[in-house]
Protein backbone atom coordinates (compact mmCIF):
# COMPACT_ATOMS: atom_id res chain seq x y z
CA UNK A 1 0.00 0.00 0.00
CA UNK A 2 1.58 3.18 -1.08
CA UNK A 3 0.49 6.54 1.51
CA UNK A 4 1.09 9.63 -0.89
CA UNK A 5 2.49 11.17 2.27
CA UNK A 6 6.22 10.34 1.53
CA UNK A 7 8.86 11.74 3.77
CA UNK A 8 12.80 12.04 3.46
CA UNK A 9 14.87 10.98 6.20
CA UNK A 10 18.32 11.25 6.71
CA UNK A 11 20.14 8.25 7.60
CA UNK A 12 22.38 9.88 9.63
CA UNK A 13 22.87 13.38 11.35
CA UNK A 14 24.10 15.67 8.97
CA UNK A 15 24.77 12.65 6.01
CA UNK A 16 23.53 15.01 2.86
CA UNK A 17 24.51 12.38 0.78
CA UNK A 18 21.96 9.07 1.19
CA UNK A 19 18.68 10.42 1.87
CA UNK A 20 16.15 7.55 2.59
CA UNK A 21 12.38 7.63 1.82
CA UNK A 22 9.97 6.61 3.90
CA UNK A 23 6.70 5.83 4.38
CA UNK A 24 4.27 5.54 7.68
CA UNK A 25 4.38 1.82 7.23
CA UNK A 26 7.96 1.62 6.73
CA UNK A 27 8.23 3.39 9.83
CA UNK A 28 5.77 1.30 11.98
CA UNK A 29 7.83 -1.86 10.24
CA UNK A 30 11.23 -0.47 11.54
CA UNK A 31 9.53 0.67 15.04
CA UNK A 32 8.80 -2.96 15.64
CA UNK A 33 12.25 -4.48 14.42
CA UNK A 34 13.93 -2.22 16.84
CA UNK A 35 11.61 -3.42 20.08
CA UNK A 36 11.82 -7.13 19.25
CA UNK A 37 15.08 -7.45 16.91
CA UNK A 38 17.75 -5.33 18.32
CA UNK A 39 16.92 -4.96 21.58
CA UNK A 40 17.70 -8.77 21.98
CA UNK A 41 19.87 -10.12 24.33
CA UNK A 42 23.63 -11.62 23.74
CA UNK A 43 22.59 -15.36 24.44
CA UNK A 44 19.39 -15.06 22.89
CA UNK A 45 21.71 -14.09 19.37
CA UNK A 46 23.65 -17.13 20.16
CA UNK A 47 20.61 -19.26 20.66
CA UNK A 48 19.04 -18.20 17.26
CA UNK A 49 22.54 -18.26 15.17
CA UNK A 50 23.20 -21.69 17.06
CA UNK A 51 20.44 -23.19 15.65
CA UNK A 52 20.41 -21.77 12.51
CA UNK A 53 23.74 -22.86 12.24
CA UNK A 54 22.69 -26.26 13.01
CA UNK A 55 19.97 -26.66 11.07
CA UNK A 56 22.39 -25.31 8.51
CA UNK A 57 25.01 -27.95 8.91
CA UNK A 58 22.57 -30.75 8.96
CA UNK A 59 21.17 -29.83 5.79
CA UNK A 60 24.64 -29.89 4.29
CA UNK A 61 25.70 -33.14 5.80
CA UNK A 62 22.62 -34.75 4.68
CA UNK A 63 23.69 -33.48 1.01
CA UNK A 64 26.60 -34.71 1.51
CA UNK A 65 25.70 -38.06 2.85
CA UNK A 66 22.83 -38.44 -0.20
CA UNK A 67 25.99 -37.59 -2.92
CA UNK A 68 27.66 -40.08 -1.17
CA UNK A 69 24.93 -42.95 -1.39
CA UNK A 70 24.45 -41.86 -5.12
CA UNK A 71 28.15 -42.76 -6.24
CA UNK A 72 28.07 -45.89 -3.98
CA UNK A 73 24.84 -46.91 -5.79
CA UNK A 74 26.73 -45.66 -9.43
CA UNK A 75 29.88 -48.26 -8.49
CA UNK A 76 27.57 -50.28 -7.63
CA UNK A 77 25.54 -50.65 -11.14
CA UNK A 78 29.09 -50.51 -12.80
CA UNK A 79 30.70 -53.26 -10.57
CA UNK A 80 27.10 -55.68 -11.69
CA UNK A 81 28.07 -54.37 -15.41
CA UNK A 82 31.42 -55.36 -15.07
CA UNK A 83 30.75 -58.73 -13.70
CA UNK A 84 28.27 -59.73 -16.01
CA UNK A 85 30.81 -58.77 -18.91
CA UNK A 86 32.95 -60.60 -17.79
CA UNK A 87 30.86 -63.91 -17.30
CA UNK A 88 29.77 -63.20 -21.14
CA UNK A 89 33.48 -63.23 -22.31
CA UNK A 90 34.53 -66.37 -19.50
CA UNK A 91 31.73 -68.79 -20.28
CA UNK A 92 29.04 -70.10 -18.26
CA UNK A 93 30.59 -72.55 -16.39
CA UNK A 94 33.58 -70.25 -15.46
CA UNK A 95 30.99 -67.36 -14.40
CA UNK A 96 29.53 -69.69 -12.08
CA UNK A 97 32.97 -70.71 -10.73
CA UNK A 98 33.64 -67.50 -10.02
CA UNK A 99 30.93 -66.24 -8.51
CA UNK A 100 30.68 -68.87 -5.87
CA UNK A 101 34.30 -68.45 -5.11
CA UNK A 102 33.42 -64.90 -4.10
CA UNK A 103 35.42 -62.96 -6.60
CA UNK A 104 32.61 -61.34 -8.41
CA UNK A 105 30.90 -59.77 -5.57
CA UNK A 106 29.36 -56.40 -5.81
CA UNK A 107 27.66 -55.93 -2.23
CA UNK A 108 29.38 -52.95 -0.98
CA UNK A 109 29.11 -53.67 2.57
CA UNK A 110 30.96 -57.02 2.46
CA UNK A 111 33.64 -55.13 -0.10
CA UNK A 112 34.25 -52.53 2.68
CA UNK A 113 35.10 -54.78 5.21
CA UNK A 114 38.51 -55.93 3.74
CA UNK A 115 40.95 -53.59 1.85
CA UNK A 116 42.19 -56.86 -0.78
CA UNK A 117 40.11 -55.81 -3.53
CA UNK A 118 41.47 -53.45 -6.38
CA UNK A 119 39.65 -51.67 -9.39
CA UNK A 120 36.12 -51.71 -9.45
CA UNK A 121 35.21 -53.32 -6.15
CA UNK A 122 37.92 -51.40 -4.34
CA UNK A 123 36.61 -48.32 -4.98
CA UNK A 124 33.36 -49.77 -4.35
CA UNK A 125 34.71 -50.57 -0.84
CA UNK A 126 36.32 -47.35 -0.18
CA UNK A 127 32.81 -45.57 -1.57
CA UNK A 128 31.13 -47.47 1.26
CA UNK A 129 33.57 -46.95 3.93
CA UNK A 130 32.92 -42.84 2.81
CA UNK A 131 29.20 -42.99 3.20
CA UNK A 132 28.92 -45.17 6.24
CA UNK A 133 31.97 -42.90 7.72
CA UNK A 134 29.77 -40.10 7.42
CA UNK A 135 26.27 -41.11 7.20
CA UNK A 136 25.78 -40.30 11.45
CA UNK A 137 28.10 -37.19 11.41
CA UNK A 138 24.59 -34.89 10.42
CA UNK A 139 22.08 -35.41 12.62
CA UNK A 140 25.12 -35.49 15.69
CA UNK A 141 26.49 -32.06 14.37
CA UNK A 142 22.68 -30.86 13.98
CA UNK A 143 21.54 -31.23 17.42
CA UNK A 144 25.07 -30.56 19.38
CA UNK A 145 26.05 -27.18 17.77
CA UNK A 146 22.47 -25.91 18.96
CA UNK A 147 22.36 -27.57 22.62
CA UNK A 148 26.28 -25.70 22.86
CA UNK A 149 24.55 -22.56 21.74
CA UNK A 150 21.67 -22.81 24.05
CA UNK A 151 23.92 -22.96 27.26
CA UNK A 152 24.44 -19.54 27.98
CA UNK A 153 20.78 -18.81 27.53
CA UNK A 154 20.26 -21.95 29.79
CA UNK A 155 22.41 -20.30 32.15
CA UNK A 156 20.90 -16.73 32.29
CA UNK A 157 17.66 -18.55 32.68
CA UNK A 158 18.41 -20.16 35.34
CA UNK A 159 20.25 -17.66 37.30
CA UNK A 160 17.04 -15.44 36.57
CA UNK A 161 14.90 -18.35 38.20
CA UNK A 162 17.06 -18.24 41.22
CA UNK A 163 16.64 -14.60 41.91
CA UNK A 164 13.19 -14.90 41.61
CA UNK A 165 13.25 -17.51 44.38
CA UNK A 166 15.30 -15.36 46.40
CA UNK A 167 13.66 -12.74 46.09
CA UNK A 168 10.46 -14.42 47.12
CA UNK A 169 12.00 -16.21 50.12
CA UNK A 170 13.28 -12.91 51.36
CA UNK A 171 10.03 -11.40 50.79
CA UNK A 172 10.70 -9.11 48.42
Amino acid sequence: MWHSSVKVRLSEAGNWRQPVLTTRDELKSRRFEEKRYLDLDKPVKILIGGIFAGALIYGLGEMNTFRLERKVQELQRACVAETEADAKKQGTLSALTSIFSGKATCDPVELARSNAYSGIQGQLAAAERDFSRWASWPPIFGIAIPVMCSLPWLWYFFLRRIRELREAIVGK
